[in-house]
């Protein structure tokens, strides 16, 4: 089988594969569930998520394949916001549910490029959770570890 490319494509292509053949592989899960949202994204605040997962991204050093798409599920009981974005390196997702008591968050990062934990919690915060627990998974070989494990508990800030 023959592909043919425009030039500019080909040398898009080489730049991504030697990006890929430089890179050190690192494969990390982060599992985040958070309870109690003070901040919920709610219907209409799609493009404030997808924003949202655009900065995350950035921040833990890594390209988008294909642009964070985000929902508002409208199903009683299932109320929220879903968003996903393919990185270079494998895959982000979020998902809301602003109408359940507590409010919750689920949130889950794998890739294959070192990231930062801290820098994935920071952005979470930005939903002024109450309760954090999250699971870091080291992927890297057939059997999956868990590489840290962790719960945080922010203080209600009734003074709004």
């Amino acid at each position: 089988m023959h592909v043919i490319m425009s030039k500019s494509r080909c040398g898009e292509f080489f730049k991504y594969m030697e990006r890929l053949h430089r890179m050190q592989l690192d494969h990390r899960h982060v599992i985040i569930n958070c309870e109690g949202l003070r901040n919920p994204p709610s219907i209409g605040d799609e493009e404030k998520v997808e924003d949202w997962m655009r900065r995350l991204v950035k921040a833990v050093k890594m390209n988008i394949l294909m642009e964070p798409k985000a929902f508002y599920c409208p199903i009683v009981g299932n109320e929220g916001i879903t968003a996903a974005c393919c990185i270079e390196t494998s895959h982000a997702s979020i998902h809301i549910w602003e109408k359940s008591e507590p409010k919750i968050l689920r949130f889950d990062l794998y890739s294959c490029s070192h990231f930062e934990t801290n820098t994935v919690l920071d952005f979470i915060k930005e939903f002024e959770p109450h309760k954090i627990s999250f699971l870091v998974l080291d992927r890297n070989g057939l059997d999956i570890y868990t590489e840290e494990r962790g719960e945080i508990i922010l203080e209600t800030n009734v003074s709004r």
